[in-house]
């Protein structure tokens, strides 16, 4: 696929979910512009700068992000990221080109420009590279398969699945710390859903999470749960909030994992319960 980013709309923003090559051609306009993309979650999204000329002066740039943005606050947050903040950005311009592909560490990134120079252009190359173990992703509210499986993988890790979106969410299964409560021995059999494991001493638990913002340290949480269940839960949880994310937080000592079904709230209306619902958490 081959298509130009042209400028229909006032803040120039563009999100695309297509492999392909995009194309932008500065009409003179001053704006800072972005291309968002979003693969399916088992993949990570490959940036390859096919063409450049963008000149440095009157503020000319590029910029390519390791996750995403909104509002000021960042997909995968700071603490949850493999990477520092400052190494999963890459800027260019002038005779600063990029010289390799940039491939980021899940499903999503940016491409932020501002070109005020006429004339000056890039083409750059998304593809999309399957990613065997993911950690942090962000879905789509409206899927065909509105069913999905956060994993550690043995790892010492906090992974995240976050929307855009008041979503519901349903528990279908969990394996999450198999250790008893009481901090002695493993368990091989199943506990039923834990609830209120941060309480409980636990360190190994799933947070369904809600808020206005990206930034995980700024949502609330609304439920943490723990424990080896194979049942779905009869109760789903909803969060009427504009931003929405399951978290696995692990420590590595165990293969954690909850898979949950998930579906938007369509009435947008009752996004404004979100501050009502926090403040009862």
């Amino acid at each position: 696929m081959s298509a130009n980013l042209s400028r229909h709309s006032k803040d120039c923003i563009f999100q695309k979910s297509v492999e392909g090559e995009y194309t932008f051609i500065s009409t003179g306009n001053d704006a800072v512009c972005a291309l968002y993309v979003i693969a399916d979650p088992e993949y990570v999204v490959e940036f390859e700068i096919l063409r450049f000329d963008v000149s440095c002066t009157k503020g000319g740039l590029l910029t390519v992000f390791d996750g995403w943005e909104n509002n000021g606050e960042y997909f995968p947050s700071q603490d949850d990221h493999p990477k520092p903040m400052d190494q999963r950005f890459s800027e260019f311009c002038g005779p600063i080109k990029p010289w390799k592909p940039f491939v980021t560490s899940q499903n999503v990134g940016i491409v932020l420009f501002r070109v005020p120079t006429r004339g000056n252009y890039f083409s750059v190359l998304v593809s999309f590279r399957k990613n065997p173990k993911p950690c942090n992703v962000m879905l789509l509210p409206l899927s065909d398969s509105p069913i999905y499986t956060l994993r550690n993988y043995g790892r010492r890790a906090n992974c995240s699945a976050a929307f855009i979106y008041p979503m519901n969410f349903r528990i279908l299964a969990t394996s999450i710390g198999s250790q008893s409560l009481s901090g002695t021995g493993n368990l091989e059999f199943e506990t039923g859903l834990i609830t209120k494991c941060r309480k409980r001493g636990v360190r190994d638990y799933a947070e369904f999470m809600g808020g206005t913002g990206l930034g995980m340290d700024g949502m609330m949480v609304i439920q943490d749960v723990c424990g080896l269940d194979s049942l779905p839960s009869k109760k789903a949880i909803g969060i009427p909030c504009g931003t929405t994310a399951v978290r696995l937080v692990s420590t590595g000592s165990f293969e954690d994992s909850i898979t949950f079904g998930y579906e938007p709230i369509i009435e947008r209306e009752r996004v404004r319960l979100c501050a009502k619902a926090l403040m009862t958490v």
